[in-house]
């Protein structure tokens, strides 16, 4: 039976040291994509909360960004800016918009379509927050 030599078992090692540190950083920068989409879902969960405690309904589905900043701005006249800049915290750290969806039951579920940016209907690699009774919950987010 051949054993390694200390030169091959320093290949080896040097060898898989260099693949760990190759892929070290994507593994980082998922995790900071993943805390962004996840901040930035949070802070629009707290909008829509705000926007149902003033208007006794949540925001419609078709035009519930608009309606949440024009709340969270005291009414601004969106058109006179630049539309993109108010909604960045509508997109998630793959530049895609968030989903949101009115239930029947009266829960509203807010969610990122995740890094495949495939609508998986808050499933899969989706980060999704349900909002009840004025709270949100973070419901999926399924570690990478």
């Amino acid at each position: 039976m051949k054993t390694f030599s200390k030169v091959e078992w320093s290949v080896c090692v040097i060898t898989v040291l260099i693949l760990i540190y190759t892929f070290m950083p994507n593994v980082d920068h998922l995790s900071k994509q993943l805390t962004i989409t996840k901040i930035r879902l949070e802070g629009v969960c707290r909008q829509i909360i705000e926007f149902e405690e003033a208007n006794s309904k949540y925001p419609d589905p078709e035009t519930w960004c608009v309606q949440v900043t024009l709340l969270s701005l005291g009414g601004v006249d969106i058109l006179k800016y630049d539309n993109r800049g108010f909604l960045e915290n509508y997109y998630d750290a793959w530049d895609q918009p968030f989903v949101y969806q009115r239930k029947e039951d009266g829960t509203v579920m807010l969610y990122s379509t995740g890094l495949n940016q495939i609508d998986e209907n808050g499933a899969g690699d989706d980060i999704a927050f349900l909002i009840h009774n004025g709270k949100p919950e973070l419901i999926r987010q399924k570690q990478q």
